[in-house]
């Protein structure tokens, strides 16, 4: 019986040394999307993080605050769940405090300024910490973010699938970089007026070229490169002489059809091969 008792009293003893552990408590949460199909939800909770799940594409916030803007300087940690497939432009550049942030595969564009920009003197806490940055790129998980300015090449990591939109804007001493086998998006004007950067490659990996990705670079602007009235990036169309009319006959090889590339133009017709799988707004 005495051992009974022993027992127990060592049993509870270890119980009650064992910390509780609480969980998070919500703070605030809300609804939101860039698009009427979009269902994705934030939530803020007392630890300071904060969570974005659903499905579908955040907003545009570089002319309007976010849903969570009454917790810039709050947010310390930063959860993107599966499901989520666009970070908006602006999203969290004023979130200061903010130093851990977690990106699911699921995110295909990242748009500009998302987590800052020193040019306009909005920095989240994980892009003003130069320990996250690696030869001048910043990178979260397996997107990369941003650049410096005055970078002059680089080895983009063979881990990465995401290129921001802007990443590598007018980056003028831009020389060389190397895109690597498992690239699967290339954002908007990323690298847009880079004019030193005269060979470029891309990997059959790329499934999306976005808005004047390649536009104005040392590449774009070589008349060599040119296929008549087009011009082409391996199996991606990426630009279009201006002004053009008549008919516009892509070549069958083409699989991707890039952002921008007939704005300026005034076909009448455009013949689109069946090995075309991406068209962006054109």
């Amino acid at each position: 019986m005495k051992k009974r008792i022993l027992l127990v009293l060592t049993v509870l003893t270890m119980l009650l040394c064992i910390p509780l552990i609480a969980n998070a408590e919500i703070i605030d949460s809300g609804k939101f999307g860039a698009n009427i199909d979009d269902n994705l939800t934030w939530t803020f909770d007392d630890e300071g993080t904060l969570t974005i799940s659903g499905t579908g594409d955040m907003g545009y916030y570089l002319m309007v605050n976010p849903p969570w803007r009454n917790y810039f300087s709050d947010i310390k940690n930063l959860v993107i769940d599966d499901g989520v497939t666009n970070i908006g432009a602006g999203a969290f550049q004023h979130c200061k405090n903010l130093t851990n942030i977690t990106i699911a595969d699921s995110v295909t564009s990242i748009g500009e300024r998302a987590f800052g920009d020193s040019d306009f003197g909005t920095e989240s806490g994980y892009y003003s910490d130069e320990a996250n940055w690696e030869n001048g790129v910043l990178y979260i998980d397996n997107c990369l973010i941003d650049s410096k300015p005055d970078i002059t090449e680089c080895e983009i990591k063979d881990n990465c699938k995401v290129i921001a939109d802007f990443a590598f804007h007018r980056r003028s001493q831009l020389r060389n970089v190397t895109i690597p086998k498992g690239i699967r998006n290339i954002g908007e004007e990323a690298f847009y007026m880079c004019d030193a950067l005269t060979e470029i490659t891309i990997p059959d990996s790329v499934e999306t070229v976005g808005f004047y990705a390649f536009k104005d670079t040392g590449y774009y602007n070589n008349e060599s490169n040119w296929e008549g009235n087009l011009l082409y990036l391996n199996h991606c169309l990426v630009g279009a002489k201006d002004n053009i009319s008549g008919e516009c006959d892509i070549k069958d090889s083409c699989k991707i059809i890039a952002g921008g590339v007939f704005k300026e133009c005034d076909y009448t017709s455009i013949i689109i091969p069946d090995s075309v799988t991406y068209i962006s707004c054109c």
